[in-house]
C-alpha cells in the first residue's frame, strides 16, 4: 500500500499521475481515491498517515469507527475492528496556485476486523477541485479536469465513482454522502459487493 501526495491510496504500484482518469480503470491499478487531484503540499498543508492497532489506550477511535460501520451496513451490527490506517490531507493547496490560501482538508480511514474491510472518507472544507497543470485556474483551483472520488479495483468492472467526480460539483463533496451524514462516504472494500451507495445530499 502506498499513500500518494495526489489524494490517492494505491496498492501494488505507486501513482504519480495528478490528473485523474475516469473510473473504471482496467490496468490493474487498485485505488482508493478520497480526492484524486494535483495536490502540492509545498504550497501549503500537510499529508500524514499512521497505522493503528487496537489497544485499550486508543479504543475510542476504534469505537467511533465501529459505530460508523454498524450504522452504515445492517449486516455488520456485530462488527469490531482490530486495525486501522488513517491518512489525512490537512489544509492542502493545489499545484500552480497563485492564491495559496485556498485549501482542502479530507481524510481516508481504512478499517478491518481481519475479515471485513471498509473505507471511510471524511471531508472538511473543500474549496478547490483542480491543479493548474490539469487545466485549472491558478487563482481559484476550479475548472479543467476536477478531482475523482471513489475506488477502483483495477479490473475494469468493480469500481465506484462518487456523484460529481471529475465535474465542477465535486467541490461540494463535503455536503454529500452515501450514508446520510454530510461529508462522509463509506464503502465496503473486501469483496465485489459494492454496498451502501445511495447518494444523499444536504445543504446544496
Amino acid at each position: 500500500m502506498q499513500v500518494n501526495n495526489n489524494g490517492v491510496i494505491s496498492f501494488l504500484v505507486s501513482v504519480s499521475q495528478f490528473t485523474p482518469d475516469p473510473f473504471p480503470l482496467d490496468d490493474g491499478r487498485r485505488l482508493l481515491t478520497p480526492f484524486w487531484a494535483d495536490i502540492d503540499t509545498t504550497n501549503g498543508g500537510t499529508l500524514s498517515y499512521r497505522q493503528v492497532l487496537r489497544f485499550a489506550q486508543n479504543d475510542a477511535i476504534f469505537l467511533e469507527a465501529d459505530d460508523i460501520i454498524r450504522a452504515s451496513f445492517v449486516d455488520m451490527r456485530d462488527f469490531v475492528s482490530s486495525w486501522m490506517y488513517i491518512t489525512t490531507w490537512d489544509s492542502v493547496a493545489f499545484f500552480g496556485a497563485s492564491d495559496t490560501s485556498i485549501r482542502n482538508s479530507f481524510q481516508a480511514v481504512m478499517v478491518t476486523d481481519g475479515r471485513y474491510s471498509f473505507a471511510i472518507f471524511n471531508y472538511g472544507d473543500i474549496n478547490w477541485t483542480t491543479g493548474a497543470a490539469s487545466g485549472g485556474d491558478s487563482g481559484t483551483g476550479l475548472g479543467g479536469t476536477p478531482a475523482q472520488v471513489g475506488f477502483n479495483a483495477g479490473d475494469g468492472v468493480i469500481f465506484y465513482s462518487a456523484p460529481g467526480s471529475r465535474t465542477a460539483a465535486v467541490v461540494d463533496i463535503e455536503t454529500t454522502s452515501n450514508i446520510g451524514v454530510p461529508g462522509r462516504w463509506v464503502f465496503r472494500t473486501d469483496n465485489s459487493n459494492i454496498e451502501g451507495l445511495e447518494c444523499t445530499t444536504s445543504g446544496v
